[in-house]
């Protein structure tokens, strides 16, 4: 008497799919909170601007265009008495020169 042997249908090897992928909203790129911070940034931002008009380096004749915060903008983004008007020039060079702007109370 044979006996009969029972193949299975299955492959012998499952084929791979793949890792699972979770479809994820994207982060924002600013939170609602910073947005608003912003809006009031551009209008302090603009009026310091008009009332310092010229770069207040010592011994810079040229026109303000940056705001240069003397710390760091976390905690004192919208605080006017960390504020610096600098020409693009000198507040380049103020991030360049970390230690010389540091005694020169520049960079806290």
């Amino acid at each position: 008497m044979a006996t009969q042997i029972q193949r299975s249908t299955e492959p012998f090897f499952k084929p791979f799919k793949g890792p699972k992928v979770s479809v994820r909203t994207p982060l924002r790129k600013e939170s609602e909170k910073r947005q608003g911070e912003r809006v009031i940034y551009s209008e302090k931002r603009k009026a310091y601007l008009e009332t310092h008009t010229f770069s207040e380096f010592d011994g810079c004749a040229r026109l303000a265009t940056d705001i240069h915060h003397k710390e760091k903008r976390g905690a004192h983004y919208l605080d006017e008495s960390t504020f610096f008007a600098a020409c693009r020039q000198h507040h380049n060079w103020i991030h360049q020169n970390p230690a010389e702007a540091k005694e020169m109370v520049l960079l806290v």
